[in-house]
Protein backbone atom coordinates (compact mmCIF):
# COMPACT_ATOMS: atom_id res chain seq x y z
CA UNK A 1 0.00 0.00 0.00
CA UNK A 2 1.34 3.45 -0.94
CA UNK A 3 1.11 6.33 1.38
CA UNK A 4 -1.27 8.13 -0.68
CA UNK A 5 -3.54 4.49 -0.49
CA UNK A 6 -3.37 4.77 3.11
CA UNK A 7 -4.39 8.62 3.50
CA UNK A 8 -6.78 7.79 1.09
CA UNK A 9 -8.74 4.93 3.23
CA UNK A 10 -10.59 7.91 5.00
CA UNK A 11 -12.05 9.52 2.04
CA UNK A 12 -13.39 6.34 0.34
CA UNK A 13 -14.91 5.43 3.32
CA UNK A 14 -16.52 9.03 3.51
CA UNK A 15 -17.88 8.31 0.04
CA UNK A 16 -19.40 4.87 1.24
CA UNK A 17 -20.99 6.49 3.99
CA UNK A 18 -22.58 9.02 2.27
CA UNK A 19 -23.85 6.71 -0.09
CA UNK A 20 -25.18 4.57 2.53
CA UNK A 21 -26.65 7.67 4.29
CA UNK A 22 -29.12 8.13 1.16
CA UNK A 23 -29.61 4.57 1.37
CA UNK A 24 -30.97 4.99 4.85
CA UNK A 25 -32.71 7.60 4.56
CA UNK A 26 -34.91 6.24 1.39
CA UNK A 27 -35.11 2.71 4.07
CA UNK A 28 -36.96 5.33 6.71
CA UNK A 29 -39.25 7.02 3.78
CA UNK A 30 -40.34 3.37 2.56
CA UNK A 31 -40.67 2.34 6.59
CA UNK A 32 -43.12 5.65 7.18
CA UNK A 33 -44.58 5.70 3.84
CA UNK A 34 -48.23 5.31 3.53
CA UNK A 35 -49.85 4.54 0.37
CA UNK A 36 -53.39 6.19 0.24
CA UNK A 37 -56.38 5.76 -2.25
CA UNK A 38 -59.39 9.12 -2.20
CA UNK A 39 -62.48 7.02 -2.90
CA UNK A 40 -64.83 8.93 -5.04
CA UNK A 41 -68.00 9.62 -2.74
CA UNK A 42 -67.94 12.68 -0.06
CA UNK A 43 -68.98 12.00 3.10
CA UNK A 44 -70.14 14.30 5.82
CA UNK A 45 -68.34 14.63 9.20
CA UNK A 46 -71.09 15.32 12.01
CA UNK A 47 -71.52 18.81 13.42
CA UNK A 48 -69.20 20.25 10.24
CA UNK A 49 -70.84 21.41 7.31
CA UNK A 50 -67.92 20.71 4.56
CA UNK A 51 -67.83 17.56 2.74
CA UNK A 52 -64.79 15.39 2.94
CA UNK A 53 -63.53 12.83 0.15
CA UNK A 54 -63.05 9.43 1.84
CA UNK A 55 -59.51 7.39 2.06
CA UNK A 56 -58.57 3.74 1.97
CA UNK A 57 -55.57 2.81 3.28
CA UNK A 58 -53.49 0.35 1.59
CA UNK A 59 -52.99 -2.99 4.10
CA UNK A 60 -52.09 -6.41 3.91
CA UNK A 61 -52.04 -9.80 5.67
CA UNK A 62 -47.92 -9.69 5.06
CA UNK A 63 -46.99 -7.01 7.37
CA UNK A 64 -44.50 -4.89 4.94
CA UNK A 65 -44.56 -1.93 6.93
CA UNK A 66 -42.11 -4.46 9.52
CA UNK A 67 -39.96 -5.53 7.11
CA UNK A 68 -39.25 -2.66 6.20
CA UNK A 69 -38.51 -0.73 10.16
CA UNK A 70 -36.06 -3.54 9.66
CA UNK A 71 -34.19 -2.81 6.89
CA UNK A 72 -34.15 0.51 8.32
CA UNK A 73 -32.17 -0.50 11.89
CA UNK A 74 -30.39 -2.54 9.86
CA UNK A 75 -28.99 1.05 7.96
CA UNK A 76 -28.77 2.09 10.94
CA UNK A 77 -26.11 -0.23 12.51
CA UNK A 78 -24.37 -0.19 9.59
CA UNK A 79 -24.01 3.36 9.32
CA UNK A 80 -23.09 3.44 13.08
CA UNK A 81 -20.06 0.83 12.19
CA UNK A 82 -18.74 2.69 8.96
CA UNK A 83 -19.19 5.73 11.16
CA UNK A 84 -17.06 4.21 14.09
CA UNK A 85 -14.57 2.58 11.55
CA UNK A 86 -13.85 6.19 9.86
CA UNK A 87 -13.21 7.48 13.13
CA UNK A 88 -10.70 5.32 14.25
CA UNK A 89 -9.27 6.07 10.53
CA UNK A 90 -8.94 9.60 10.46
CA UNK A 91 -7.42 9.52 14.18
CA UNK A 92 -5.10 7.54 12.69
CA UNK A 93 -4.14 9.58 9.12
CA UNK A 94 -4.42 12.50 11.99
CA UNK A 95 -1.66 11.23 13.78
CA UNK A 96 0.91 10.85 11.53
CA UNK A 97 0.10 14.41 9.79
CA UNK A 98 0.62 15.75 12.89
CA UNK A 99 3.80 14.28 12.44
CA UNK A 100 4.92 16.38 9.62
CA UNK A 101 7.10 18.74 10.41
CA UNK A 102 6.56 21.43 7.33
CA UNK A 103 3.32 23.43 8.33
CA UNK A 104 2.04 23.95 4.87
CA UNK A 105 2.90 20.28 3.90
CA UNK A 106 0.84 19.57 7.40
CA UNK A 107 -1.71 21.77 6.37
CA UNK A 108 -2.14 20.44 2.83
CA UNK A 109 -2.32 16.57 4.17
CA UNK A 110 -4.88 17.90 6.08
CA UNK A 111 -7.39 19.40 4.37
CA UNK A 112 -7.21 17.17 1.38
CA UNK A 113 -7.70 13.63 3.41
CA UNK A 114 -9.15 14.67 6.84
CA UNK A 115 -11.29 17.40 5.48
CA UNK A 116 -11.98 15.69 2.15
CA UNK A 117 -11.61 19.63 0.27
CA UNK A 118 -10.63 19.71 -3.45
CA UNK A 119 -6.74 20.43 -5.05
CA UNK A 120 -8.93 23.79 -5.97
CA UNK A 121 -10.06 24.93 -2.08
CA UNK A 122 -6.41 23.36 -0.84
CA UNK A 123 -4.62 25.50 -3.09
CA UNK A 124 -7.38 28.12 -2.19
CA UNK A 125 -6.40 27.74 1.17
CA UNK A 126 -2.78 27.56 0.98
CA UNK A 127 -2.63 30.74 -1.17
CA UNK A 128 -0.81 28.71 -4.07
CA UNK A 129 -1.73 27.57 -7.33
CA UNK A 130 -3.81 24.07 -7.82
CA UNK A 131 -1.27 23.20 -10.02
CA UNK A 132 1.62 24.10 -7.59
CA UNK A 133 -0.30 22.05 -4.88
CA UNK A 134 -0.99 18.75 -6.63
CA UNK A 135 1.98 18.29 -8.12
CA UNK A 136 4.90 19.54 -6.36
CA UNK A 137 3.54 20.21 -2.91
CA UNK A 138 1.47 16.53 -2.70
CA UNK A 139 4.51 14.63 -3.91
CA UNK A 140 6.93 16.26 -1.06
CA UNK A 141 4.07 15.87 1.46
CA UNK A 142 3.25 11.87 0.64
CA UNK A 143 7.43 11.49 0.94
CA UNK A 144 7.30 12.96 4.87
CA UNK A 145 4.18 10.42 5.04
CA UNK A 146 5.73 8.04 3.84
CA UNK A 147 9.00 7.82 6.33
CA UNK A 148 6.45 8.68 9.39
CA UNK A 149 3.98 5.34 8.65
CA UNK A 150 7.14 3.57 6.90
CA UNK A 151 5.38 1.40 4.43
Amino acid sequence: MTAKEWLNRARLLDVQITALEKEKQWALERATGTTCIPKAEPYVIPGQTSNYTAIDIQSSSYNSGEARIVDYADYSMRLTAMEYELLKIKSEITEAISQVENGLLRTLLFLRYIRSMPWEKVAEEIGMSARWVRTRMHSKALSEIEKIIKL
